[in-house]
């Protein structure tokens, strides 16, 4: 039976699991101890496991908030090098499917409107989200990312196929174009949990 003290470190390691690499994690514990083998068991299933799961519930509902990519594309997040998909989306904002349109190296992706739009027609799009990773763990957008983010837009709008968002995504956070701002997605997770244990009381 874990300790009280045992149980309040898996939860601050299962946290840091959301920013930190699951192996800098492992590398603090002895994987002899109770402890340590039941973090190695917990970041192995969450490792395969709950992004998949995420994805696949994301696919049932609609996409109002970018923190929904977060969790449809997350296994962006922990890349060493750039990457841009295209979500395409129904008229109700549910998603159609998820395309990689491009491979960059590790602080550049370059992206032309028909990789972004040519999935999307194909799968009779009424919008997308584009959405790429920064591997240095800034999500903030470099000019070229509001260039691109621009080129993006103005191509949907001749196509009619609207763009609803560009999220960029790193360990922890994103930032939202729509939005003009970044989201960390460790204090929004606080903020959840806060309010599901008040109204456990």
């Amino acid at each position: 039976m874990l300790s009280r003290n045992d149980l309040q470190i898996v939860g601050e390691y299962l946290k840091d699991l959301s920013t930190v690499r699951s192996e800098m994690l492992l590398k603090e514990f002895d994987l002899e101890t109770e402890t340590g083998c039941i973090v190695k068991s917990l970041i192995d299933l969450m490792n395969r496991f709950y992004p998949e799961y995420m994805r696949s519930q994301i696919h049932h509902n609609r996409v109002e908030r970018p923190e929904s990519v977060y969790w449809a594309c997350h296994d962006m997040i922990s890349l060493d090098q750039e990457m841009m998909k295209v979500v395409s989306l129904s008229t109700k904002l549910n998603i159609v499917g998820i395309d990689l349109v491009s491979l960059g190296i590790l602080d550049s992706c370059i992206c032309h409107p028909r990789e972004v739009f040519r999935p999307a027609i194909l799968r009779s799009a009424a919008g997308v989200i584009l959405v790429h990773n920064h591997p240095c763990g800034d999500p903030s957008p470099s000019e070229e990312d509001k260039t691109t983010t621009n080129a993006i837009r103005e191509a949907g709008k001749i196509l009619g196929i609207r763009m609803v968002d560009h999220v960029i995504l790193a360990k922890g956070s994103l930032y939202s174009f729509e939005d003009d701002r970044i989201i960390d997605m460790l204090a929004l997770e606080e903020t959840i949990l806060a309010k599901e244990a008040d109204s456990n009381l």
